[in-house]
This record gives structure tokens, C-alpha cells and sequence, in this order.
């Protein structure tokens, strides 16, 4: 099974009868769209992400708020407002200007 683009293995029980029946299971829930250990957060787009941080309360308290609206505009420009937060990495390659 893979998730997120990875092999994902777990360990099921002692014979091959059950890993078949897991597997079907899990092959009938991504049939259906329900897939399991599913992120909410991977459908986030990366402005969306800003726009949700910049709301928070204890955020808007802050003495540096207007500092943290500045860095978070750059980041938008340097992501993409339209960039799904599943695929930011500390490697992502930056959106070309």
C-alpha cells in the first residue's frame, strides 16, 4: 500500500489469510475514496495555511504581528498561493519568479 507517494507495510497477523483480508479491505475503502490514515491537512493549499496562521488569536496578540504578515506575504510569493501543503519540503524546489 502506498500513502503519500511511499510504501506504507504493517503487520497484520500470523497467516496469509488475514493479510488477504486486509488487504481487500483496504482496497475496498480506496475504491470508495475513504482511504485510511487520510491527511486533511495534504488538501491545504499553502495560502490557505497563511490565511488560517495569520487568523489565530494568540497570533493576532502577538507584539510582531505586522512582522509576521510581512514573512508570510514573501512566503506566499516564494510558494505559491495555489501549492498543497503535502508537497512543501525542506528540498521543494522554490516556484520560479
Amino acid at each position: 500500500m502506498y500513502v503519500n507517494g511511499r510504501e506504507k507495510r504493517e503487520r497484520i497477523g500470523p497467516n496469509k489469510k488475514a493479510a488477504e483480508q486486509r488487504l481487500r479491505e483496504i482496497l475496498k475503502l480506496g475504491t470508495e475514496e475513504r482511504f485510511i490514515d487520510k491527511d486533511q491537512t495534504a488538501r491545504l493549499s499553502s495560502g490557505e495555511l497563511c490565511k488560517w496562521y495569520l487568523d489565530l488569536p494568540e497570533v493576532k496578540a502577538k507584539d510582531s504581528y505586522s512582522r509576521d504578515m510581512h514573512f508570510v506575504s514573501h512566503l506566499k510569493r516564494l510558494l505559491g498561493e495555489g501549492s498543497k501543503t503535502k508537497d512543501i519540503t525542506p528540498l521543494a524546489p522554490l516556484r520560479p519568479k
